[in-house]
Formats: C-alpha cells, sequence, structure tokens
C-alpha cells in the first residue's frame, strides 16, 4: 500500500485552485492536471508499506494547534507546477513533529527538504510563459491525515485511512 501524510483542503481553496488551473490552461499550458479531490499538501511520503498500524500508532503522539494556511506565489519545479504557500511557522512545527516522531519509530519516509506548496499539475509544456492569478484564499488547519494512493481505472485515487486532530486521533 502507497501513503503518505496532508493536509486536506476546504472546498474553498479547491475551488481557487481551479481558477488558477484554468488560467494555465488559458495561457496554453498542456500538462497532467491536478483533480480537484486530488489536491493537499504534502507533510510526509512514506512510500509502499506493508500495513499502517504501527504508523497510525505512532502518529498518535503527534501534537499541535490549528493554524491558518493561505495561498502565495506560484512556481514549478522542472515540470511539475504549484501553488505556494504563505510562511507559517505553524506548518513547518507541524513537518518537524511528524517526522521526530516517525524517525522515533523507525518508519521510513521520503527526506527531502519539505516545502509547502499545492500540485496543480504534473507535465507541463508551455511555448510562452504561463500567466496565473493567484487567489487571497486561506483555510483553517485543524488535522492532518494518513492517506493512501491507489490507481483505478488509470486515475490516481487518494482515500483518507487516519485523521489526526489537535494532538489527538480522530
Amino acid at each position: 500500500m502507497r501513503v503518505f501524510l496532508s493536509i486536506r483542503l476546504t472546498q474553498k481553496m479547491r475551488n481557487a485552485l481551479e481558477n488558477v488551473i484554468r488560467d494555465m490552461k488559458r495561457s496554453g499550458a498542456k500538462g497532467n492536471y491536478s483533480l480537484p479531490c486530488n489536491m493537499h499538501i504534502t507533510l510526509a511520503f512514506l512510500g509502499e508499506v506493508p500495513g499502517v498500524e504501527g504508523i497510525e500508532e505512532a502518529l498518535d503522539e503527534v501534537e499541535f494547534q490549528p493554524f491558518e494556511l493561505k495561498m502565495e506565489g506560484f512556481g514549478h519545479f522542472g515540470e511539475l507546477y504549484w501553488v505556494g504557500l504563505a510562511e507559517q511557522p505553524l506548518l513547518e512545527q507541524l513537518v518537524k513533529n511528524i517526522r521526530r516522531v516517525l524517525d522515533d519509530n523507525g518508519i521510513a519516509y521520503d527526506r527531502k527538504k519539505f516545502r509547502a506548496h499545492i500540485t496543480v499539475a504534473r507535465r507541463v509544456q508551455a511555448a510562452y510563459p504561463i500567466r496565473v492569478r493567484i487567489p487571497r484564499e486561506s483555510m483553517e488547519v485543524t488535522a492532518f491525515s494518513l492517506m493512501k494512493s491507489e490507481r483505478i481505472n488509470g486515475k490516481i485515487k487518494y482515500t483518507e485511512i487516519a485523521c489526526w486532530e489537535a494532538g489527538k486521533k480522530k
């Protein structure tokens, strides 16, 4: 089973991101655009795991306070395009807390430096500069989730396995 930890987005946030995708398409950008239901903020990618029981138990130790996230900026890592998030120390602390708990419990994860972003498209190609308007949208983060990723009929589907709210498992 392929899993990752993430912050699920509110409907208002996903709607705002759909507007960014529309702007990208109007700019002539071609690519694999993210489905609104799949948009999220990845906190840690764990990859293939045989089961999640130990992971769930370990994550019960993570504590955090609710905080606000605001969209800010647009960019790309090669052919992967994203909408950025304003600097938020409580988000950075949540990621550190999660990774500390994973380390303490011997749970492997991708150790790439955390960069707060929401992927809007992959394998993007554009003949002209991509111009988008970043909506002034924000959301309160009150939980993070353990998600399963699977390919069904050629499409990626993310399913929540477990959720933790303000330091306690839901």
